[in-house]
Formats: C-alpha cells, sequence, structure tokens
C-alpha cells in the first residue's frame, strides 16, 4: 500500500498596514486615502511613531514650562504695594484675570482634537496622541470646535452638510537612501481650479523606514498638501417678531 503526503499550503493575508509598508509610494498613497476619508487610527498606523513619540514629548515638556503661575489675590497685591486702594487692586485682578482666561493656557484642541487640559496632554499615549494630533489639522473637526465654542441657539450640528476638503495626490515619490523617501504631493483642488503656471509647487514629506516598514514622518508640512480650507461659523440672528 501507498501512502501519498498531501502538503496544504495556507496563504493568510497580511494586515493592511503590514502588507502595504514595503514601498514609500505604497505607504504614501495609503496614508493620503485614509486621511481623506476621515480614518484617523489608520492613517496613525504609518506614522512614524517614534518620530511622533518625540514630537509630542517635546510638546508636552514645552507646554508644562508655560504653565501660568498662580494667580495673583487682592490681598497678595494689595501686600505688595500698601499704598494701593483696594478698589484699584481688585481692579488690576479682574484686568489679570481676564486676559489670563483669554490665552488659554489650557486648551490644546487646537494641535490635538478634544484635549483641553495639560493633564490630559500629558496622559496621552503616542498612538493616542497621533489619532488626535491628525484630527485636529481636519477642516471638518475645526468647524465641530467652533461650534461647540459658538454654542448657536437652536443649532443642528448634526444636519450641517461635511465640508468639502480637497484631497492630496502622491505625484512622484523619491528614494534618496535605503531608509530614506520624499513624496512629492499636491491638492486635487489645483486641477480644475487653478491654472497650471498659477499653482503652488509640490509639498515634499518625508518618509523613513524604521525596522523595514515605510513610515511618514509627522511635521507641519506633512498635512499641507491637502489644501488650506478656512471655516468661519457664524450665529443666525436671532428673528425679530
Amino acid at each position: 500500500m501507498t501512502y501519498a503526503s498531501v502538503a496544504l499550503l495556507v496563504l493568510l493575508p497580511l494586515p493592511i498596514a503590514q502588507a502595504q509598508t514595503d514601498s514609500p509610494r505604497a505607504v504614501a498613497d495609503s496614508f493620503f486615502a485614509a486621511t481623506s476619508a476621515g480614518r484617523w487610527e489608520r492613517a496613525a498606523e504609518y506614522l512614524d511613531m517614534e518620530a511622533f513619540t518625540r514630537f509630542l514629548r517635546q510638546r508636552v515638556n514645552s507646554a508644562r514650562a508655560q504653565l501660568p503661575p498662580p494667580p495673583m489675590t487682592v490681598e497678595n497685591l494689595m501686600a505688595m504695594d500698601s499704598t494701593m486702594p483696594r478698589a484699584v487692586a481688585e481692579w488690576q485682578i479682574d484686568q489679570r484675570r481676564r486676559f489670563m482666561d483669554a490665552r488659554k493656557f489650557h486648551d490644546f484642541s487646537e494641535e490635538f482634537f478634544g484635549i483641553t487640559t495639560f493633564r490630559a496632554l500629558d496622559a496621552l499615549s503616542p498612538l493616542e496622541g497621533a489619532v488626535r494630533w491628525l484630527e485636529a489639522q481636519d477642516p471638518g473637526a475645526r468647524m465641530r470646535r467652533q461650534l461647540e465654542e459658538r454654542k448657536c441657539p437652536g443649532s443642528d450640528r448634526s444636519a450641517l452638510p461635511p465640508p468639502t476638503v480637497p484631497a492630496t495626490r502622491v505625484l512622484a515619490v523619491v528614494e534618496l537612501t535605503d531608509s530614506t523617501a520624499y513624496a512629492l504631493t499636491t491638492s486635487d483642488s489645483y486641477a480644475t481650479r487653478i491654472a497650471l503656471e498659477d499653482r503652488m509647487p509640490p509639498t515634499a514629506v518625508l518618509l523613513r523606514r524604521r525596522s523595514g516598514a515605510w513610515r511618514m514622518v509627522p511635521n507641519h508640512w506633512l498635512m499641507n498638501g491637502r489644501g488650506t480650507v478656512f471655516l468661519s461659523v457664524q450665529c443666525e440672528p436671532a428673528k425679530v417678531r
């Protein structure tokens, strides 16, 4: 009797982020596709987390150094100047409080979506920080933040159409070394709205190879290729009956 051995080879698909990190072009295309779709968790998978962790720690340390001093009191101010009338001290303290409130030391939501305290900023993990950092640069997120700040009476935020955001298109990728590459990106809005000779030059974004996988290096210019979108939310004037 003859026995035959049969070997079965099962090919399991790799996770998307792992399967698409073998070339800088694939990573750049996947990253900008994720940001255009508002898939911040997926986009964060393509970031150079080593570089982002350094960036986040530097931002936390910078914010810690800029924390406001303990609030001045009327009694403290009068103790510093025994000739100062109490009414004058109260006025100065009120002016100081208004100035400090306007500076919003505690609000980091312009950089990290939804982070409004230093404690929350300090508690961010690198991955969560990357997700919030990416979302904070999205025009839709800025619009939602303005709506929250305006607190327009009777407004239905769910009924507002999403803002139209030009998608980023990767024109080319240049590999300088086996661990460094640049992706040249542009906004799709330029193709139909701006004449060729009047367009801004492509934006160069940096990629690094980390542990065999290409990653996008986070910096100010990374999302710049999406175009600049200005949003202003105004409350509708109350109708006079």
